[in-house]
């Protein structure tokens, strides 16, 4: 596997495979970016692996969708706060985004205060397309109510 970085654009090459996907925060907005995956985290009073990577950047900054892609799972998460699960075209890959502060316009009205998930909305998404905004909902804790704050610096959360 190889891959190389044109500005936003990230090129994987596996194999014979070929995927075009971007780096889900503008890096020219990105604070900080750390591998901590595996990383212990106490979620629930439970040390566990952090399965994903944190992206800082400031508060509001746009969060974009990897590749093309559909909404497979939206809504709110204790411990991932206001979150999108996207799953590609292909069926092949899945990328969870969590913490946001908000929903791009056009999924605004999945930011339930009720703690409504919704599961298949049918929407697709483009790649490099907005679908949120970097913040710090959700919690350690899975039973904290919508607009819950994780006390950390605005990131996202981002994992394949």
């Amino acid at each position: 596997m190889s891959y190389k970085i044109e500005s936003r654009l990230i090129k994987i090459k596996y194999r014979k495979y070929t995927l075009k996907a971007y780096f889900p925060v503008p890096q020219e907005c990105t604070e900080s970016f750390t591998d901590d995956f595996g990383s212990l985290r106490n979620n629930d009073g439970q040390n566990q692996g952090h399965e994903g990577n944190d992206i800082f950047a400031v508060r509001n900054t746009p969060v974009i969708s990897a590749e093309d892609c559909r909404i497979k799972k939206i809504g709110w998460n204790g411990l991932g706060g206001w979150r999108i699960l996207l799953e590609s075209m292909d069926g092949l890959r899945e990328y969870y985004y969590a913490h946001m502060e908000n929903y791009a316009d056009v999924l605004q009205r999945y930011k339930d205060m009720s703690g409504k998930v919704y599961d298949y909305p049918g929407i697709e998404v483009k790649d490099g397309e907005v679908i949120g905004y970097v913040g710090s909902s959700g919690s350690f804790d899975s039973s904290v109510p919508p607009g819950a704050d994780t006390g950390t610096p605005p990131h996202l959360h981002f994992q394949l």
